[in-house]
């Protein structure tokens, strides 16, 4: 069922994957932003890749869940 939010890309309550995957987006490019201002995570960097990895992941499953 499409509702006027989501026919303009907005978001519904079936889409869990896609919204978590947005959420880690957000924390990937928070986290990448203050790395560019001095943030030293050390060996922990790793964790960021995998985070962006995840959100790119869930995203794309999300989209293609609502796609068909």
């Amino acid at each position: 069922m499409e509702t006027p939010s989501t026919q303009r890309g907005g978001y519904s309550k079936d889409q869990p994957m896609k919204k978590i995957g947005m959420i880690l987006l957000a924390l990937y490019l928070i986290v990448d932003s203050l790395l560019g201002f001095g943030l030293n995570l050390g060996p922990a960097i790793f964790l960021l890749y995998l985070i962006g990895l995840a959100a790119g992941v869930l995203i794309l499953i999300g989209a293609l869940k609502s796609s068909g």
